[in-house]
């Protein structure tokens, strides 16, 4: 998971959600290594680091089922900004989307 992005969604200083923010995996240890226990399972879990692209939110360490969804989360701003400038460039005027036909 090294280097995947992720979106998760982050409090402010007050504890109130403050919204969604991005960021990259940057590091993992092992169950035995991180010493962590889950609230899920009360077993060792691995943990994943997570930095965020705006440094005022800082860092976060993810469970695998937390990490999980936040790709997923990810992925679905991807897709949706896909479909976005798909219609965008589509409501063009004059516009026609490009064809394999005479290629």
């Amino acid at each position: 998971f090294i280097g995947v992005q992720v979106r998760r969604p982050v409090r402010g200083d007050d504890g109130l959600p403050a919204g969604l923010a991005n960021g990259r995996v940057v590091g993992w240890l092992d169950a035995h290594e991180s010493d962590f226990i889950s609230k899920e399972t009360s077993m060792p879990a691995a943990l994943w680091r997570i930095r965020f692209d705006d440094e005022d939110v800082g860092e976060e360490d993810l469970e695998e089922n937390e990490l999980k969804a936040a790709i997923a989360e990810f992925k679905q701003l991807q897709q949706m900004l896909a479909r976005s400038a798909e219609h965008r460039l589509a409501a063009r005027p004059g516009k026609r989307a490009a064809t394999t036909a005479g290629a």
